[in-house]
C-alpha cells in the first residue's frame, strides 16, 4: 500500500492472501518479499551499495531476507499474544513493543551499510517524512524556495491548483506518474539538482510518510517521532563505534555484511549493542537493547501478557463471567492483578543478567511470582480469578521445574475457583491442561471428564483439550470428536482443524484428512499439510 505500484506479485492473489493472514508456501512468500526488496531499491528507499555489489552481494536479497526474518518475528509475537487471550486489547502496545525492537535492528544494518558505502549516517532531516504531512512540508517548502506559485507550479507538471493543495496538505499523494512528472518540473526549478535524485526522493519521502500515517493512526503520531528520533540517534552512536579501520581488515566488508545481512543475530552485533546499552540514558530503551540480544523471546513474553485483555482467558476458553468481574471491580482483584502484570517486567539489569548466561534469574523470577500470586489469594480470598492466576503460573513453573509438589497445589487453586464460580470452564479445564502437560495423560483424562459431567455440557475449551489428551492416548476417533466439536463453533482455529487432519490421516479417512489439512494451512497451521506432502502418512 506505501509504494503505491501495480506490481503483480505484490498484488496478485497469492500476496492478497498472504496480506490478509493466510499460510502461503515457502517459495511465493519468498517471491513476494524478493520483488518488495526489488522495488524499495528501484524507488530510492533501500540505497544500493557499489562495494557490496563488487563482492557479489546483491543487495535485493539482503533486503528481502531481512523482511522475511522480521515478518517471521512479528507472526511469532501475534501467535504469542493471540494464544494468550479471546480478546487482544493491546496492539497499540504491541505494535510500538514491536516497533522499538525493529529499530533497534534497523539502525545496525543502516550503520553497517554507510561503512560500507563510505557515507555518513542519515541524518535529522532524513526523517521528516516522520511528522505529519512530512512529505507535503518538503514539497512546500521547495516550492517557497523556488519562489514560485501552485498555480504555476500546477502548469508546469500538468494537473490542476487543487491537486497540488492535495499534495501539499497531505490529503492524497502523488500517483508514480505525477512523481516523474514532479521530478522532472523541480529539475528545472532548482538548479544544480537531477530528475532521477527528485524522483527518488519524492518517492521516499511519500513512501515513508504513508507508512509513517499507518503506524500513526496505531500508536499515535508523538510514539512515530519519537521512534525516528531514536533511530537517528542510535545509527549515529553505532555508526561511530563500527570503526572505520574495519574495511581496512582483510575480513572487515564480510563482517560489516553480517551486520547488513542478520542485525541483531550478527555474532558482532553483542559488542556493539553493549556499547549502545552503556552510552544509551533511558531505561525503557535499555531493556529493550538488551532484550534485542536475547532473539528477543523473552520481550515477547512481556509483551504477550501485557497485550491480553485484562478479563481474557487463552484461547477457546471461556472469559471471567460478568457477575464475578463486577465483583472484582468492587473488591480491587482486578487492580491488583493488573499491577502485578505491570510491576513483574524485567528490568534492564534482568536482561543483562540473562544476556551474560546467568539462569538462577529464572528461578527467582519464578519464585516472585509464586509469592506475589499467594499474596493476592491472601488478600482476596473468595475470588474465582485470584486462585485461577494462581493455579494457572504454579502450572506452568511445575512444568518446568518439574515440581510435583507444585503441581498438587496448582490443581488445588484450580479447584477452589471453580467452586467459587460455577460454570466457567477454564479452572476445570486447567487442571486437565496442568495433568496432560507433566505426561500423566489417563489422570489428565478423568479430570477433563469429571469437568464435562460438572458443567453437563462440552465447551469448545473442554473439547480442545480433552481431543489433545486423547490423541496422546492414541485414542484418535474419539480425539477427531472432540476436535470437530471445536471446529463447529470456530471453524478458523487453526490448531483444532490441523489436529483434525491429523487424527482423521491415523484412522485412514483421507478425503476428510485432506479436507482439514487444506483448511488448517490456510489460517496458518501446516503441520499435517507439510507432512502429507511429505509422503509421511502413506508410510502409516
Amino acid at each position: 500500500m506505501a509504494l503505491d505500484i501495480s506490481d503483480e506479485i505484490l498484488t496478485g492473489k497469492t500476496a492478497k492472501r498472504y496480506y490478509s493472514g493466510i499460510n502461503i508456501n515457502e517459495f511465493d512468500r519468498k517471491q513476494i518479499y524478493l520483488a518488495l526488496g526489488r522495488r524499495l531499491l528501484s524507488s530510492g528507499i533501500v540505497p544500493a551499495s557499489p562495494i557490496l555489489a563488487q563482492d557479489h552481494i546483491s543487495m535485493m536479497q539482503v533486503t528481502a531476507l531481512s523482511l522475511i526474518h522480521l515478518a517471521k518475528k512479528w507472526d511469532s509475537l501475534l501467535a504469542r499474544i493471540e494464544s494468550r487471550s479471546g480478546k487482544v486489547e493491546g496492539y497499540r502496545q504491541a505494535t510500538l513493543s514491536f516497533c522499538r525492537l525493529f529499530i533497534i535492528d534497523i539502525a545496525l544494518r543502516i550503520s553497517a551499510w554507510a561503512r560500507l558505502t563510505g557515507l555518513a549516517p542519515p541524518g535529522p532531516a532524513s526523517f521528516a517524512w516522520a511528522n505529519s504531512n512530512g512529505a507535503g512540508k518538503l514539497l512546500r517548502s521547495t516550492l517557497s524556495t523556488a519562489g514560485i506559485t501552485r498555480e504555476q507550479f500546477g502548469a508546469r507538471v500538468g494537473v490542476t491548483p487543487v491537486s497540488i493543495d492535495n499534495w501539499l496538505d497531505g490529503k492524497i499523494r502523488p500517483s508514480l506518474k505525477n512523481v516523474v512528472n514532479l521530478a522532472e518540473a523541480l529539475e528545472v526549478l532548482v538548479p544544480g539538482t537531477f530528475r532521477q535524485t527528485w524522483q527518488k526522493r519524492l518517492q521516499r519521502e511519500f513512501t515513508l510518510g504513508y507508512l509513517g500515517d499507518m503506524i500513526a493512526s496505531v500508536t499515535g503520531r508523538e510514539a512515530v517521532v519519537g521512534l525516528t528520533t531514536s533511530l537517528q540517534r542510535f545509527t549515529r552512536i553505532l555508526h561511530e563505534d563500527i570503526d572505520s579501520s574495519l574495511l581496512k581488515q582483510s575480513d572487515g566488508q564480510e563482517i560489516l555484511a553480517r551486520l547488513l545481512r542478520n542485525g541483531v543475530d550478527a555474532p558482532e552485533s553483542r559488542a556493539l549493542l553493549l556499547t549502545l546499552v552503556s552510552r544509551e540514558n533511558d531505561d525503557k530503551w535499555k531493556r529493550d537493547i538488551l532484550a534485542s540480544m536475547t532473539s528477543w523471546g523473552l520481550r515477547f513474553e512481556e509483551i504477550a501478557i501485557s497485550s491480553a485483555a485484562p478479563h481474557a482467558s487463552a484461547g477457546l476458553a471461556q472469559a471471567l463471567p460478568a457477575a464475578a468481574l463486577i465483583n472484582e471491580k468492587r473488591d480491587g482483584t482486578g487492580e491488583d492483578i493488573e499491577r502485578l502484570a505491570a510491576t513483574s517486567a524485567l528490568q534492564p539489569q534482568d536482561y543483562m543478567r540473562v544476556v551474560s548466561g546467568d539462569l538462577s534469574l529464572i528461578i527467582e523470577f519464578f519464585t516472585k511470582g509464586i509469592e506475589d500470586r499467594r499474596k493476592i489469594v491472601k488478600a482476596h480470598p473468595t475470588s474465582p480469578r485470584a486462585h485461577m492466576e494462581l493455579g494457572s503460573y504454579l502450572g506452568m513453573i511445575s512444568r518446568y521445574l518439574r515440581d510435583d509438589h507444585l503441581m498438587v497445589e496448582a490443581i488445588q487453586e484450580c479447584k477452589i475457583a471453580a467452586a467459587l464460580c460455577p460454570g466457567w470452564d477454564t479452572p476445570l479445564v486447567e487442571s486437565g491442561i496442568i495433568l496432560g502437560n507433566a505426561g500423566r495423560y489417563a489422570d489428565a483424562l478423568a479430570e477433563l471428564d469429571m469437568a464435562a459431567n460438572t458443567m453437563g455440557a462440552v465447551t469448545p475449551h473442554l473439547a480442545n483439550c480433552r481431543g489433545y489428551v486423547l490423541l496422546q492416548l492414541k485414542r484418535c476417533e474419539e480425539a477427531l470428536r472432540d476436535f470437530e466439536t471445536v471446529i463447529q463453533t470456530r471453524p478458523d482455529f487453526g490448531s483444532a482443524l490441523d489436529d483434525a487432519a491429523h487424527c482423521a490421516f491415523l484412522i485412514g479417512d483421507r478425503l476428510k484428512a485432506i479436507r482439514y489439512a487444506k483448511m488448517a494451512r490456510k489460517y496458518g497451521v501446516s503441520s499435517s499439510f507439510s507432512e502429507w506432502r511429505r509422503g509421511s502418512y502413506d508410510k502409516m
